[in-house]
């Protein structure tokens, strides 16, 4: 929820985030874990900036899916939560996420937002 807590309180309440995030991290690798076709590798070593395509472009489709996850992260507890965009190479899971993270409604109710790429190339034996 949007509030107005300055950036020296952000930083303090970090180290709490983190340990708050780590059982949610734990649950989604065992729950990806048990589906043989998705893996996401571990986070790379050193940040990784890119530009989408798909900035300023006008998006047709997936408009149910999208409501749907906005009013899930936008409305209910305030506890952290995880929604899986899953489906075949190509039919649009980055347009969606990227449909929900630009939404003015998400954009106004959180204080910070991140976009994160997962590389798709993995080794299965690491």
């Amino acid at each position: 929820m949007k509030q107005n807590i300055p950036l020296t309180q952000l930083i303090f309440l970090l180290p709490d985030t983190v340990e708050k995030i780590k059982p949610v991290k734990k649950e989604v690798q065992e729950k990806i874990t048990k589906k043989t076709s998705i893996t996401f590798p571990n986070s790379p070593n050193k940040l990784v900036e890119s530009y989408s395509s798909t900035t300023g472009k006008i998006f047709v489709g997936f408009e149910e899916e999208t409501e749907w996850i906005i009013r899930k992260l936008t409305s209910g507890p305030t506890e952290i939560n995880v929604i899986f965009i899953v489906g075949m190479i190509g039919i649009g899971k980055t347009t969606l996420a990227y449909k929900v993270y630009n939404d003015m409604s998400v954009v106004g109710h959180f204080d910070i937002r991140a976009w994160c790429t997962v590389n798709q190339d993995h080794n299965e034996k690491k």
